[in-house]
């Protein structure tokens, strides 16, 4: 439990007004100096341990202030009928132990030795009766003040957690968004540079276009990473695929495309980018690592489920990187499923399939 010494300010020392009924009786008792020097001892004591017990609220310390406020009143009992004054300060320190069970057993084991001191010393009625009433009333009241402070510092910590985990869910978000565009591209203009490359010296004319091309691609994909970085997600489905077919014909793969039987598939707006960047991850794996020829894209709407397969028949093996991890953690934060295997029987080519749930568009 966090410290409230700044909660409180001044209300500390307007706390100590209820110190001046132990203070009562060697006033207008006519006490000795002996007795005064006893209770300036007493009350430095205390002063000593009321203000150690603001500080360590909430901490096992705390135990300590509590007996020492405790000891005080049980040693001046028969002497000083105010000195049950220091059990009521015990009383409502104690209810702001670490946790309430530890609070209700101290405050019930500082009823019980109010209880033992006063049938041990015979202590008057002025003595135990205010004690007793003054203790469970400002106890009772505090222990509700400190069940109080708990549960807001167990919702301030929980708040706090949940604003770190959407920090980190942010960060990843990002992270998948900004490999999911920038590899594509970067593999793309890797493909054209190394091609201009070849054919700088025997057709000057095509490597330069192929250059132009080049520099409208990574323009292209500046404009792509500001629009990750807003949370906008891509053209749609269409476009996506329509940048595949080109990418895959760059490369020198075959590429095979579906066709929905009932025009355009109305796939809903929050599950469209996670197909559509599934599909832009794993052509640019395809490009990148498959040595394949040939590529099919297929997206089957069944009545329950969107069904994106995507096949090609190269080295298969495909391991499960960061661009594969990230894609199975879009489509599982969208309810569905993915499954990365072997094309062919002998354990070429790969296949990976993505399942969501379908969902009316809005």
């Amino acid at each position: 439990m966090p410290n409230h010494t700044a909660e409180l300010g001044w209300a500390r020392y307007a706390l100590l007004l209820y110190l001046g009924i132990f203070l009562v009786q060697p006033v207008f008792g006519h006490a000795s100096l002996a007795e005064w020097c006893a209770t300036a001892v007493a009350v430095l004591v205390f002063l000593i341990a009321y203000f150690e017990a603001f500080r360590c609220q909430g901490h096992p310390r705390l135990f300590a202030c509590v007996a020492v406020m405790s000891v005080l009143g049980a040693a001046f009992c028969t002497v000083n009928v105010g000195a049950s004054t220091f059990f009521v300060y015990a009383t409502a320190f104690a209810a702001f132990a670490p946790t309430t069970r530890q609070a209700v057993a101290t405050m019930a084991g500082l009823m019980g030795v109010l209880a033992a001191v006063t049938l041990a010393a015979h202590a008057p009625l002025m003595y135990w009766l205010p004690g007793a009433v003054f203790s469970l009333v400002v106890g009772a009241t505090n222990l509700q003040v400190a069940q109080a402070k708990r549960a807001r510092a167990k919702l301030n910590a929980a708040r706090a957690e949940v604003e770190y985990l959407g920090k980190v869910a942010e960060r990843e978000r990002i992270a998948r968004d900004l490999h999911d565009v920038l590899g594509h591209t970067l593999s793309v203009v890797a493909l054209k540079v190394e091609l201009a490359s070849k054919l700088m010296a025997a057709d000057g004319s095509r490597a330069q276009r192929e250059l132009a091309e080049v520099q409208a691609i990574t323009r292209g994909a500046l404009d792509e990473v500001r629009q990750a970085i807003g949370g906008y997600r891509g053209q749609g489905l269409a476009a996506e695929l329509a940048r595949a077919a080109a990418t895959l014909e760059r490369a020198g793969v075959s590429f095979a495309g579906f066709t929905p039987e009932h025009g355009t598939p109305a796939v809903a707006p929050a599950q469209e980018p996670v197909l559509a960047l599934a599909l832009r991850e794993a052509v640019t794996n395809i490009v990148r690592h498959a040595g394949a020829r040939h590529c099919r894209v297929a997206l089957d709407p069944a009545d329950t489920e969107w069904r994106l397969c995507i096949e090609d028949d190269g080295v298969g093996g495909a391991r499960e990187g960061n661009g594969l991890r990230g894609m199975r953690e879009r489509v599982e934060a969208a309810r569905g499923s993915l499954r990365c295997e072997p094309a062919a029987a002998n354990g070429t080519g790969t296949r990976l399939l993505i399942v969501l749930p379908r969902v009316a568009p809005s």
